[in-house]
């Protein structure tokens, strides 16, 4: 039986049983506002979507995303019956627990109209689009005990004008079935700048090939059973992000990818220097 991946404490009993470093779900993105709001069973309710040929991103992070890198992702999206962007389609750091007094605030309403021109480019190519919230996506919801959730309406609007062509998973994972091989999409809340650390416990936790999003690290290694444990890297330029200036805790350096997956295996895409330079607007 698959393990109840929606239930933190299960989570955390699984990593202690196997000697792992503390992990974390999270618990924003799981439905609750508070850290200590108590969850509901959902694990019946994980999504499972089968597909013949993935392509796998994540972190845009409007407004701050790479257009180029976009483009390149948007070029290997081509034909594709399911893409993803694995969490974190928003910003929304100036509301965070982390943020730094005097942080400029996104303008919301831009940066959800990013995000729905970013969903259109995409569905221009692959034929469906999967969802998921990050830990940025819930920021603002969080901040405003739920009365601002930009994640939800850019849901509404997606399924208003796509219909079944886009799928959203109410967690921060999902489970995929590409070319017969079983992937879980997944974006953690734990963060380690050890390239492949988080994806790798994740993989031997949950049995699972695994394909993370939030490091902004571009990785591919194998869980001790011998599944494979991929950091997907993200498409955020980290020259616009704030929190990158703003505090000094250990990011390490950034390296933006994506993940292919077919019938004949997976290719990872990792851009390691696509962000250094000037920027292009």
């Amino acid at each position: 039986a698959e393990l109840d991946i929606t239930n933190p404490d299960i989570v955390r009993k699984r990593a202690r049983e196997l000697g792992l470093p503390n992990v974390r779900l999270n618990r924003q993105a799981l439905g609750a506002l508070w850290e200590r709001t108590p969850l509901p069973d959902l694990s019946k309710e994980v999504l499972r979507v089968e597909a013949e040929r993935g392509v796998f991103g994540s972190d845009l992070h409007e407004p701050y995303m790479n257009r180029e890198l976009f483009y390149e992702f948007l070029d290997d999206c081509q034909g594709a019956d399911l893409a993803a962007v694995v969490g974190d389609l928003t910003q929304s750091d100036a509301f965070s627990k982390f943020a730094s007094r005097g942080q400029e605030v996104d303008n919301i309403k831009t940066t959800t109209e990013l995000v729905m021109q970013d969903i259109d480019l995409i569905l221009q190519v692959a034929e469906r689009l999967l969802l998921m919230p990050g830990n940025h996506d819930f920021f603002l919801t969080r901040a405003t005990d739920g009365a601002l959730a930009p994640f939800a309406l850019i849901e509404a609007w997606a399924k208003e004008k796509y219909g079944e062509r886009v799928i959203f998973s109410k967690f921060p994972f999902a489970y995929v079935m590409v070319g017969g091989q079983k992937w879980m999409l997944h974006h953690p809340d734990t963060y380690r700048v050890t390239p492949g650390s988080v994806a790798r416990d994740f993989a031997s936790i949950y049995e699972s090939n695994i394909a993370c999003g939030h490091s902004h690290i571009t990785s591919e290694t194998v869980s001790k059973s011998g599944k494979y444990a991929v950091d997907i890297g993200g498409l955020v330029d980290e020259r616009l992000v704030p929190y990158r200036h703003y505090t000094d805790r250990p990011y390490g350096k950034w390296s933006p990818g994506w993940l292919i997956v077919d019938g004949r295996g997976h290719t990872l895409r990792n851009r390691a220097n696509a962000n250094e330079g000037h920027v292009v607007n």
